[in-house]
């Protein structure tokens, strides 16, 4: 199954992600993340379909996957 991917800057230069990403049926958003190879310690929020989702959420054929950075600030 396919799925979508985008990531906010600095974010998608830092992965070189692609825009989209093949994934077995039955994939979680955890496998989408591991394919990405977020480096370990790397803080960032993932939005399926534009809302937040757990690593074990079951992914569907066509959803989106969006990756935000982290910000610090005050």
């Amino acid at each position: 199954m396919r799925v979508s991917v985008s990531c906010l800057p600095p974010l998608g230069e830092r992965l070189n992600a692609p825009d989209a990403l093949d994934l077995p049926d039955g994939a979680t958003l955890a496998h989408a993340l591991e394919r990405l190879r977020i480096p370990p310690g790397m803080e960032v929020l993932v939005l399926l379909d534009g809302q937040a989702a757990h690593p074990a959420q079951p992914i569907a054929p066509g959803q989106s996957i969006r990756l935000l950075p982290m910000v610090d600030g005050g």
